[in-house]
């Protein structure tokens, strides 16, 4: 695994912190029915969890004194950014960050076609 940067570090959590600060709001998963309220509170508590270990991974092999010191640093972005989620509605904070991964993700997805090419030339 490559070294990363506290900057790359960061970027690695901040995606699962704001997940994570979204699915533990009172109200934000509502099951469709009270037949399913038993499963939801399930899948939800599940997709929290993992939430949570996406959100700390990137800095599982740091020393106590530096990943507390990068904790901080993502726990301020994170107030930066959701200061005002109080005031809006879930469903346009739920939008505001999926536009913020879809972001994300046509980087990785340029990658990897640039990769899937790169395979592609590499096997002519």
């Amino acid at each position: 695994m490559p070294i990363l940067t506290d900057r790359q570090r960061i970027e690695l959590a901040v995606p699962a912190c704001l997940l994570y600060s979204l699915a533990s709001a009172e109200g934000v998963f509502v099951p469709a029915g009270p037949a399913l309220k038993t499963q939801a509170a399930t899948d939800v508590a599940g997709l929290r969890e993992n939430l949570r270990v996406a959100c700390l991974e990137p800095f599982a092999d740091l020393t106590p004194t530096k990943k507390q010191a990068l904790l901080r640093r993502l726990n301020r972005i994170k107030q930066q950014v959701s200061y005002d989620w109080h005031e809006r509605p879930a469903l346009g904070v739920m939008l505001m960050l999926w536009c913020f991964l879809k972001d994300l993700g046509c980087g990785l997805d340029q990658h990897q076609k640039a990769m899937t090419a790169a395979r592609a030339r590499a096997e002519a």
